[in-house]
């Protein structure tokens, strides 16, 4: 009689489970990036990712709604394996919108984020965010000098 129970218990689980619709989002319309770029210009955030996208705002939540109104596709950030930024004080914001696992380093100026991306595949950097909100503060710097890249310490 107990195992009569759970197997009702069990059915009627599911089928409440079961029966509420999905609020995710469709995986079709998602547009996964490898590499994210963050740089403040004149008092405003901008934001780029390697699948072209951009975005500019006041703070970080505004640029990237900016660029998510504009692109194509929904934009999936939480796919981004390396982060370029143009100044330490963006990470504390980008920590909530990346995960831990992202690879960090600092980059000035105009990047093809399209090679980056296979660049920093072959050399990584060597600082996470997980790592640099533990503490580990020694970002490397992407170099580009004539279309050469050069991570240095």
């Amino acid at each position: 009689m107990k195992r009569w129970m759970y197997w009702l218990l069990a059915v009627l689980a599911l089928s409440i489970l079961g029966g509420k619709g999905s609020t995710g989002t469709d995986v079709a319309k998602l547009q996964p990036v490898e590499v994210v770029y963050v740089a403040r210009m004149d008092h405003q955030v901008q934001i780029k990712t390697d699948t072209g996208d951009r975005g500019m705002g006041e703070n970080l939540q505004t640029a990237i709604a900016n660029m998510q109104a504009t692109a194509p596709a929904e934009i999936f950030l939480e796919t981004a394996e390396y982060l370029l930024v143009d100044a330490e004080d963006l990470l504390g914001e980008l920590m909530e919108v990346l995960r831990p696992s992202c690879r960090v380093c600092i980059s000035k100026g105009d990047l093809e984020l399209e090679r980056v991306g296979a660049y920093l595949r072959i050399h990584q950097p060597g600082v996470t965010l997980r790592k640099y909100r533990a503490g580990m503060t020694d970002l490397q710097i992407l170099k580009v000098t004539e279309g050469r890249m050069e991570l240095v310490s």
